[in-house]
């Protein structure tokens, strides 16, 4: 497992809150207090509902550069970065600090990168050089269904837990909560996070992604495949997941593999996934066993089912994007070649924006950095918006 920059279990006794950097893009992602005691956050999907009153703490000073033999995803500063803190007309003076990493795809697949193996380095390998010690071992839970991981902790020879942390995942974030009652039981608080909405299943509107309709879709100029295929399952940012057949056949004259799950038992994916299927704005890395190369989609899922045309970008040779409509596939740029996105793929400007096609783009796709929660609100823009008239 990587080795992550200093994420410290025991961050919240120490007297000092502010080891962590915030930025402008973080503050953005960290969501809010509503009603002095409800803590929404949209990009997680989550909304816990705190004991007592509470606000966010000011955001601290920037933090140093992680030490260069640092290496993967828990490297640097996290993208969801704050502390929650009881006010102090409460009983008690509690606090939750909250992290969110964005992974890269790659880091995704939980055959290879177990998320109890994430859960140990954050947690029990947080605390070297602190004043805690665990109590007990680390054990799985769930948070709203989710699969998660807790540990209690305290100082040496303590039986009683005055810190429990907690790891996660939910919308593409690496998930870690640590609550701290250094001055009474935890019990309330940890009663409130064990309650959270946590993802997909959450209900307040604030906290989800806008819901298209097939209708939405098809008076923008969206459509399906008419033929009904298999479910595969696919696994991502909230487990696993099902969606259609959809990648066709790569092989001339015939591909016997063309829409089976063959092409997508290796798939990843971000997104939603509702009742066991993937739905909104989605990227899929298609792969598989039969697949002949890494391909990236980018649509609209509805009851796994993809929309089309899809803006596609295939992992082989110069960077690039293409577009899947239906049963057509055209290119649009080939990085280093030819360029006819103007020409063959406006609509995807109008949809994503003029900065949609460029190498750097297609490159990000590759590595697992593209900013998929970007581009989702531009495609939600696009669908619901009352400033666009016509089909794209």
């Amino acid at each position: 497992m990587p080795k992550p920059a200093a994420t410290c279990i025991h961050l919240l006794l120490c007297t000092s809150l502010t080891l962590f950097s915030y930025s402008q893009d973080s503050q953005s992602l960290n969501g809010s207090v509503i009603g002095e005691n409800v803590y929404v956050n949209a990009a997680l999907g989550m909304k816990i509902t705190l004991p007592g009153t509470w606000s966010i703490l000011a955001p601290g000073p920037l933090r140093a550069q992680p030490p260069s033999d640092c290496r993967g995803p828990l490297c640097g500063n996290p993208e969801i970065n704050l502390t929650l803190r009881s006010k102090a007309n409460s009983s008690s003076r509690d606090s939750v600090f909250v992290a969110g990493y964005k992974l890269p795809f790659q880091y995704l697949d939980r055959n290879r990168y177990p998320l109890n193996k994430f859960a140990e380095v954050m947690l029990a390998g947080s605390m070297g050089g602190s004043s805690l010690a665990p109590i007990g071992t680390q054990s799985a839970i769930q948070l709203d269904g989710k699969p998660a991981f807790r540990l209690l902790a305290g100082k040496p020879g303590e039986r009683s837990p005055k810190i429990i942390g907690y790891v996660s995942e939910a919308n593409g974030y690496l998930l870690m909560l640590v609550l701290a009652s250094p001055t009474s039981s935890p019990e309330a608080l940890q009663s409130a996070i064990e309650s959270m909405k946590l993802g997909a299943s959450i209900h307040d509107p604030d906290a989800l992604p806008r819901k298209v309709s097939k209708d939405d879709l098809v008076s923008r100029g969206f459509g399906f495949d008419d033929l009904e295929r298999p479910m595969c399952e696919v696994t991502g940012s909230e487990g696993a997941c099902h969606v259609e057949a959809f990648v066709a056949g790569e092989k001339a004259p015939s591909d016997e593999a063309a829409h089976t799950c063959t092409k997508l038992d290796k798939a990843r994916y971000i997104g939603n996934c509702v009742q066991g299927k993937l739905e909104g704005v989605s990227l899929v890395i298609a792969d598989g066993s039969a697949k002949q190369g890494k391909e990236a989609w980018l649509s609209y899922f509805l009851d796994g089912r993809i929309a089309y045309p899809a803006l596609t970008s295939y992992f082989i040779g110069n960077p690039n994007f293409g577009v899947h409509e239906n049963a057509v596939f055209y290119g649009c740029v080939y990085f280093g070649k030819w360029d006819a996105s103007a020409q063959r793929c406006g609509r995807f400007t109008q949809i994503y924006g003029a900065d949609i096609f460029t190498e750097s783009n297609a490159q990000k796709l590759r590595e697992g950095t593209f900013d998929f929660s970007h581009y989702r609100a531009k495609f939600l823009d696009f669908i619901q918006g009352d400033n666009i008239s016509g089909k794209p």
